[in-house]
């Protein structure tokens, strides 16, 4: 009884919906039609080979540790580096202290670590989102900023090339 009611209800709606006109704006241009190709066909101008798409990587350029990362930013003046311990101040592993970045008044720890590891700090660099970071020789950055909960934070940072994602299905 449930189903036959579903049923009814269902063909009802499919009626009424077919039978409704399709609605046209009176002053609205009419769109050319162009005649999309059947599914499985080339569309008119394409090649008649496939395009062999090279499965070797480009390369990427090794990084200058001495300039600033690829994007677009804004070099800025390196504050000089204490070494003596000042409070408040970033703390790097070479002995130096640098002021902390983006407002923050006492610096967290920064921590380096083996995929970005320390070196010499060279620059001061603004990213495009208005962050500033330090910028070390061997191309790292380090930064100190206050996050969305307003906790102070280090963070340490290296752009990496993007590698291809092979499969692991053998090729027929």
């Amino acid at each position: 009884m449930i189903a036959a009611a579903v049923a009814a209800i269902a063909l009802a709606t499919w009626f009424a919906l077919r039978s409704q006109p399709s609605v046209t704006l009176p002053d609205a241009p009419t769109p050319p039609r162009s005649a999309a190709p059947a599914p499985g066909q080339r569309p008119e101008g394409a090649p008649a080979q496939p395009i062999a798409i090279s499965d070797e990587p480009t390369p990427v350029p090794p990084p200058d540790g001495n300039k600033a990362p690829a994007a677009a930013g804004t070099d800025l003046t390196l504050p000089a580096a204490s070494t003596t311990p000042v409070a408040g101040y970033i703390e790097f592993p070479d002995h130096t202290w640098y002021p902390p970045l983006n407002g923050v008044t006492k610096a967290p720890k920064v921590e380096f670590h083996q995929l970005a590891p320390f070196a010499k700090v060279v620059g001061r660099w603004r990213d495009p989102t208005g962050r500033e970071w330090y910028l070390h020789e061997n191309g790292v950055r380090s930064t100190t900023f206050r996050n969305a909960q307003g906790e102070d934070v280090g963070l340490v940072s290296k752009d990496v090339p993007t590698k291809p994602v092979l499969d692991d299905a053998p090729r027929k």
